[in-house]
């Protein structure tokens, strides 16, 4: 079954990626960190970080990678939007690197 077009769903918990690429015996898989058409977004509590890792590891995924919100736009002509997007950004680099360390 190919991996190409597969959802990925966060539903319930992030770790629910790693499931699902488990189940298609995937060894890599991207996912959103939070809701991707929200400006908002809540901390990644120890639980959410603890559960993701260990079904990584379980699924045997090598290769995670983040994919960033639709909102963001690094090349916005505006000063607040670039400035947002800026901001959100680093909050994304920073989620998945608290997921990978």
């Amino acid at each position: 079954m190919p991996l190409f077009g597969a959802h990925f769903s966060v539903a319930g918990g992030l770790h629910h990626a790693a499931d699902t690429a488990k189940r298609f015996k995937g060894p890599a898989f991207q996912l959103f960190t939070k809701n991707a058409a929200q400006w908002a977004v809540p901390p990644l509590t120890d639980e959410q970080v603890r559960l993701f890792k260990t079904a990584v590891a379980d699924a045997g995924v090598t290769s995670v990678t983040a994919h960033d919100s639709y909102l963001i736009n690094l090349a916005a002509p505006g000063d607040e939007l670039f400035a947002k997007s800026v901001d959100a950004f680093v909050v994304e680099l920073e989620r998945i690197d608290r997921l990978r360390e």
